[in-house]
């Protein structure tokens, strides 16, 4: 492809007003994916997670302010919206779509948190964290919805 991840990186930084060093890039590439109708993800391990939260919230700050981020922002031709999140993994990911079949009758809203955990704010305004799969089962338990899903996970 001819493209450079790392230049990419700095220019999401720059995008954001985040400086980021070529030497606090650890690593960072495209991966499959199983839809071939969009370009393959990149994942990108930065040597802080300092640097990373950094970059995140000034994202989500901008991102809140109207602010579309978009591959030819990042020296790609093309006008698509690029999404930047927080790595999940597979187990994570099933969990976190379990909790969001939750949404219409039993909670109000879901955020994705570093390291996988998921907030959850109820219906009542209450809200808990979900961080694995027992805790996925005690959210099921207290709105006494059986986990059939359990097989899935």
């Amino acid at each position: 492809m001819g493209e450079n991840v790392v230049d990419m990186v700095i220019k999401l930084g720059q995008e954001v007003d985040v400086v980021i060093e070529k030497s606090e890039i650890d690593k960072g590439h495209r991966v499959n994916s199983t839809n071939k109708s969009k370009p393959k993800p990149i994942i990108v391990r930065l040597t802080s997670n300092l640097k990373k939260t950094e970059l995140l919230e000034a994202l989500r700050e901008k991102t809140k302010a109207g602010y579309s981020l978009t591959a030819e922002s990042l020296g790609v031709a093309s006008k698509e919206v690029v999404f930047v999140n927080h790595h999940q993994t597979v187990e994570v990911k099933k969990i976190h779509y379990h909790v969001r079949k939750l949404r219409p009758n039993h909670i109000h809203r879901t955020g994705c948190y570093e390291d996988g955990v998921i907030w959850v704010q109820h219906k009542d305004d209450s809200s808990s964290y979900v961080r694995n799969l027992t805790d996925l089962r005690t959210l099921c338990a207290k709105f006494k919805i059986p986990l059939v899903f359990e097989r899935e996970v």
